[in-house]
């Protein structure tokens, strides 16, 4: 049955922000689907303040993340695959702007390569080791309402794993669009939800956590919104992501609790992890359901 239209993030009924089509489908009991172009949004749209409250402290030490400062060597292990990739934009004179940026660790590792960063995260405890411990400069404002940095004057914009949570993709895009410069990239990763373990798992799929996970998007839908901006894409990369087991275990065990399941076989594994000292390791993982999507303002 199809539901002709979806609810934004304050509610009001608007077109899907990809294609502009006013068709959606429901896809399980969380989400509605476009049915031009496939993008996926939950049905429950949190507000902007909840949103806030969402990303605090717990987010990072338990929740999403079981330590993310532990968690420091493995996600600098995924910055510096992407940074080797991105080297024609981290040129001496570059400027880069790091949207959801949490405790600074990929502008940390490129801040002595260009000669200007900037970094905003909804996460004031992540700014204040970005800044305190990291020397980043970070901010917890809002990035759309900066104006500070100028039109068609940066570089290169990133969004490591954070279009999915956001509750208006669409004008962190455009916003990002009329900051770069032409020839500019915006380079992100998010989940995909054409690949085949999304659509072999189905409303399963462990991507699908709605409040955090808002938007699901596939290499068609994430194209459609970038062109719309003027961002032509030049590469879609499914690379391995190195997290550390601990994580893993904790993150699948969180989902499942979200959903009301328990904890199951995954329980007993974590335990098993723990005591062998499994639970620290730092593991490459691939199974080509998140993509790395970079694109140039033309």
């Amino acid at each position: 049955m199809s539901e002709k239209i979806n609810k934004g993030p304050n509610n009001k009924k608007t077109s899907c922000i990809a294609c502009g089509s006013n068709s959606h489908q429901s896809y399980g009991k969380q989400l509605l689907k476009c049915q031009k172009c496939g993008l996926g949004v939950a049905k429950s749209m949190p507000m902007p303040e909840e949103l806030s409250r969402l990303y605090r402290e717990e987010y990072f030490f338990g929740k999403e993340y079981f330590d993310y400062k532990a968690d420091r060597p493995a996600l600098e292990k995924n910055f510096h695959q992407r940074i080797k990739f991105l080297r024609p934009f981290l040129h001496s004179n570059a400027k880069v702007v790091e949207v959801g940026c949490a405790y600074g660790y990929f502008l940390n590792l490129i801040k002595s390569d260009i000669t200007w960063h900037k970094g905003f995260d909804v996460s004031k405890e992540g700014i204040e080791y970005a800044c305190a411990e990291l020397d980043v400069n970070a901010r917890s404002t809002d990035f759309l309402k900066d104006r500070d940095i100028k039109n068609s004057s940066v570089d290169l914009v990133c969004m490591w794993d954070v279009v999915e949570h956001l509750g208006e993709p669409d004008k962190y895009i455009n916003k990002s669009a009329q900051i770069l410069k032409r020839g500019g990239a915006l380079s992100l990763t998010t989940g995909d939800m054409s690949s085949f373990v999304a659509r072999k798992r189905g409303t399963k799929w462990r991507m699908i956590h709605p409040p955090t996970h808002i938007y699901y998007f596939s290499p068609i839908s994430i194209q459609k919104l970038l062109a719309k901006n003027g961002l032509k894409v030049i590469s879609v990369r499914y690379k391995s992501t190195y997290r550390n087991s601990g994580s893993v275990f904790n993150q699948l065990i969180c989902n499942r609790k979200a959903k009301g399941q328990g904890a199951g076989l995954l329980g007993l594994g974590y335990k098993v992890a723990q005591l062998t000292k499994l639970d620290k390791l730092n593991i490459p993982l691939n199974l080509y359901d998140v993509m790395e999507v970079t694109a140039i303002k033309e």
